[in-house]
């Protein structure tokens, strides 16, 4: 088996602390000097960053070479090991079936796997790419798969392997605990600071069926329900949440709630950190916005992943419609509003072309009491470094067999699941998200920065897609 590990040139440390704690157990590795955005060719039709292609382009690279009949086990640097790994390693090859197409020794489960033996899980939709044994005769078929254009899911290379995997095209497996982790740290993917990851707390079905739960080493922060908001009760709502400290989202908020009550007339609720909220206030009075119809509600945390919990927080209404606040209001979005006003279903999603993996955040909709379940459900498993919302609340809703109507967009690559009804409403290809144009609208908007009073604050987004 060839070993190789994926390193950056200016990641010396990284590679240093790698090869500090390599387990003498695996084959010497050889370094691969990574490709950035700066190295490639971004084809036409990839939907991210150039930096997210260049990573598809060193696993093709690797997995392309003629290195005779062996598979390849592939590393990120800042791939962390167990303790006693040479063992569990040895005992985890043993187990695992014959029939594999890729292993992976450090797996985040966004759909609960199977458990087929005592210590191995099947995986039907599992991310991360820091450590993955490669089956020599699935390599070319990986690097085809690569290279079909228009995905039909996040372009990402973790997206696509588990597009695959969920699909049955490739056979994955892992062990019941991960072997690998993932060391704290700074992302050049995600532009942002990171803690230990090992993803040892998730759903997975067990040999009889029936589902369970792991949870190891986890460090939970529970996200403090509100008291109702009395004014909201018995009525419909929408709601949404401000990231943090981050201006472009309270810049958004400040156009996008102006789109919801102009298309809903309904009471607006905007959970946000206290820094925001004040940003949000001077900007208003500033740009003579009135903000009469949004009741704020404060939350003492300000990271991404509390907010995400935020959105989906009870407040005492009978229906809340969630709201991405970066994303345009869409004419889609309305009808499904309207159209979920006089069915019977306890929730509804509605999917947008541009982003077709999952379930968005960009409109869903959940009438009590599954808002109280889906937010005691999420809060279970919220720790630090979780921020997906799109993959959790698919997986709730499909789970708990909850009510709910899809209304998915005309010649969207999602699939749905087949328990829910769906309704296809027309699009258009006009881009969803707040540019740069948009922002120029206000008066105090300038070159990326936007000014109350005599100071500058810098607009800054870390673009999801």
């Amino acid at each position: 088996m060839k070993v190789y590990v994926l390193n950056k040139t200016e990641d010396s440390e990284r590679l240093k602390a790698f090869a500090a704690n390599y387990p003498v157990r695996l084959p010497d590795v050889t370094v691969w000097k990574a490709k950035t955005g700066a190295d490639v060719d971004v084809p036409a039709w990839w939907q991210s960053s150039a930096n997210r292609w260049a990573l598809v382009q060193n696993f093709i690279d690797i997995l392309s070479q003629d290195d005779g009949e062996e598979d390849v086990l592939i590393f990120e640097d800042d791939c962390i090991f167990a303790k006693e790994f040479d063992v569990l390693y040895n005992a985890f090859l043993a187990e695992v079936p014959d029939d594999w197409d890729m292993l992976y020794l450090g797996a985040q489960h966004v759909t609960a796997p199977v458990q087929v033996s005592e210590n191995i899980l099947r995986l039907s939709g599992s991310i991360c790419g820091h450590a993955i044994i490669y089956r020599n005769s699935v390599k070319q078929k990986l690097v085809d798969f690569f290279l079909e254009p228009n995905w039909g899911c996040l372009h990402m290379p973790d997206q696509r392997r588990a597009q695959g995997m969920a699909s049955g095209k490739f056979r994955c497996y892992s062990p019941l605990f991960n072997l690998c982790g993932q060391a704290a740290g700074y992302s050049s993917l995600t532009k942002s600071d990171r803690g230990e990851r090992w993803y040892n707390n998730f759903n997975y079905r067990g040999l009889t069926g029936k589902l369970q739960r792991i949870e190891h080493s986890a460090k939970r922060r529970m996200v403090e329900p509100i008291e109702p908001v009395a004014e909201f009760s018995g009525k419909t709502v929408c709601s949404v949440s401000l990231y943090g400290d981050n201006r472009y989202y309270a810049i958004c908020f400040l156009m996008k709630q102006k789109e919801l009550e102009d298309a809903f007339h309904l009471p607006i609720v905007c959970h946000c950190a206290d820094d925001n909220y004040k940003f949000v206030q001077s900007a208003a009075e500033q740009e003579e916005i009135d903000l009469s119809n949004v009741v704020f509600v404060i939350h003492e945390y300000k990271d991404k992943a509390s907010s995400m919990i935020w959105r989906y927080m009870p407040t005492g209404a009978a229906t809340t419609h969630v709201f991405d606040v970066d994303n345009k209001l869409h004419p889609a979005h309305v009808e499904a509003v309207k159209a979920f006003d006089g069915r019977p279903e306890s929730a509804y999603v509605c999917k947008y072309i541009q982003r077709c993996h999952g379930v968005l955040g960009g409109a869903v909709g959940i009438r009590e009491p599954e808002l109280s379940r889906l937010f005691n459900y999420w809060n279970e498993l919220y720790i630090t470094q979780w921020g997906y919302d799109e993959q959790i609340i698919t997986d709730w809703l499909v789970r708990h067999d909850v009510q709910t109507v899809a209304f998915r967009l005309k010649d969207s690559p999602h699939v749905t699941p087949k328990s829910w009804n769906v309704e296809l409403l027309d699009y258009n290809k006009d881009t969803l998200h707040y540019t740069k144009t948009d922002f120029a609208k206000l008066r105090f908007y300038k070159n990326g920065q936007y000014f109350i009073g005599e100071t500058a604050t810098p607009v800054y987004k870390i673009w999801r897609r």
